[in-house]
């Protein structure tokens, strides 16, 4: 965090016709002085223009999984299996400047089934269905720290929250309520596998094949309220910045949606030459 003296605009130097003592006064810019307020003031270790500011906060870690198994045999050649989980978990925490409590949420869904079926003595099938869901959401806003990161007078975008500021040298602030967007992650996996295996002689025949369906959907609201980006603490103050990243206001939030189908198939060949040697 900015040091005791930073905030007044003086600020360490080594050399120069203003450096007097090791320090040097800085005019502070008047756009600036009301952001100084979203920096506490250090509490423990000061060097120079900053020092270490440390804090206590809760972090809630809770988790629930559900899952049931089932089997049944419908004849001595016919059995099915299944299995269904339920995961959730979620764990909240502050920010890393302490000016938002946050919850972070996931979420996964797990079915499977699978029939084995002996055809013959000599041939025997399993059929298998699958589907995977996972599932995260973050962050989601539970509380204000520090009202004073929700200023309206330090808003980037007009009805917005402050935005991030990253300053060379002092931990980025990440903004205000909705600065960091809200980033929904989902994925689906459809699956179908096949496998069967035929005994001819000493040779063990396996042969079979899946298909698998898999769909990716992201949305990143990425930097909603913007970003400024100062290349030192002196060119904050001084209200001298390196960039500014951020959408226009009527940017639209663009869905990530991803496809994919995958197939395979394989045969493979197990010949027992002995007893205590067999090739594949």
């Amino acid at each position: 965090m900015l040091s005791p003296n930073a905030r007044k605009g003086l600020v360490a130097c080594t050399s120069g016709a203003s450096c007097n003592g090791g320090l040097q006064q800085l005019t502070i810019d008047p756009a600036v002085v009301p952001f100084l307020a979203i920096f506490p003031l250090p509490n423990s270790t000061v060097k120079g223009n900053t020092g270490f500011y440390g804090f206590v906060t809760t972090q809630t870690t809770n988790e629930d999984l559900s899952t049931i198994d089932a089997d049944h045999n419908f004849t001595q050649n016919d059995s099915i299996h299944g299995t269904l989980l339920y995961d959730t978990a979620a764990i909240d925490s502050a920010d890393s400047t302490a000016h938002l409590y946050d919850e972070a949420i996931s979420r996964r869904t797990t079915a499977a089934l699978e029939e084995i079926h002996i055809v013959s003595a000599r041939l025997t099938n399993s059929f298998r269905l699958g589907y995977n869901c996972p599932a995260a959401i973050a962050p989601n806003e539970k509380a204000v720290v520090n009202p004073a990161i929700n200023n309206p007078a330090l808003d980037y975008y007009a009805g917005r929250r402050t935005g991030e500021l990253a300053i060379s040298g002092l931990t980025t602030s990440q903004g205000g309520s909705g600065a960091v967007g809200i980033n929904p992650y989902h994925y689906s996996s459809y699956q179908l596998y096949d496998d069967a295996t035929y005994i001819m002689g000493k040779h063990s025949i396996t042969f079979g094949g899946n298909i698998e369906y898999d769909q990716n959907n992201a949305l990143g609201d990425v930097l909603p309220n913007g970003e400024w980006g100062f290349g030192s603490i002196n060119n904050f103050l001084t209200n001298v910045p390196t960039f500014f990243e951020g959408g226009t206001p009527n940017t639209p939030v663009i869905p990530h949606d991803l496809r994919q189908t995958i197939y395979a198939a394989y045969v493979q060949d197990s010949w027992r030459i002995r007893n205590n040697l067999t090739f594949i």
